[in-house]
């Protein structure tokens, strides 16, 4: 090349500056690298005989390359046949307590009597902590068919109080909310024919729903 002939290799003795015209240009030294990679060499050159230099542009950065699921066509053979035939696990929930069941308590009383029995107390003594934890006590008082019915509705009424003032006094704090339900010959749980009947009759029913554990 023409370039070539006006340069030294670096390190080669210049040859002896020649006096220069008065009118032309000044003349320019520089560096210039010869070749590229493993013989690249650099030299001295004189201008406009220096080989010219090109412009250089980074590669452009590959942008990021989003990555798609994985289809059973990109498996390889037999893979996907034996994916499906993996079983699936899953997470049991446990299912949800059951709610809490409604209780009822039954206190039997002896003939044309309000009064409370050492088995009575002991009952309800041993159900208080249920009792405590329910907002609402039904105590429904009944009878047997002997006897007026006006004397039947006020020993049916004598027995519910009996046992609301019991519990009173077992927790004067009680939380539920207590009504009483007196009603005499009627709401027969069995025949009055016969004295077992009738005795299943003369009772008070307790009805509540304790609230589940952990519920305030």
């Amino acid at each position: 090349m023409a370039w070539l002939s006006a340069c030294g290799v670096f390190g080669s003795p210049s040859p002896a500056p020649q006096a220069a015209d008065r009118g032309s240009a000044p003349t320019i030294h520089r560096i210039a690298q010869l070749d590229f990679g493993r013989n690249a060499r650099y030299a001295s050159c004189l201008e406009p005989a220096c080989p010219k230099a090109t412009t250089k542009t980074l590669a452009a950065l590959s942008a990021p390359v989003a990555k798609e699921p994985l289809r059973a066509t990109d498996l390889p053979p037999n893979a996907a046949s034996a994916a499906a035939a993996l079983p699936t696990t899953s997470i049991a929930q446990p299912p949800p307590a059951p709610p809490p069941a409604p209780h009822t308590l039954i206190l039997h009383f002896a003939t044309q009597s309000a009064v409370l029995t050492r088995a009575h107390k002991a009952l309800l003594r041993d159900s208080l902590d249920d009792l405590q934890r329910t907002d609402r006590i039904l105590i429904a008082g009944r009878t047997d068919d002997l006897g007026s019915e006006s004397l039947n509705q006020s020993l049916a009424f004598a027995r519910a109080l009996a046992i609301r003032d019991h519990l009173l006094d077992l927790a004067p704090d009680l939380p539920a909310r207590i009504a009483i339900d007196a009603k005499g010959r009627c709401c027969y749980a069995a025949s009055n024919q016969t004295a077992v009947g009738r005795a299943q009759n003369r009772r008070v029913e307790i009805s509540f729903t304790p609230r589940a554990e952990g519920t305030p």
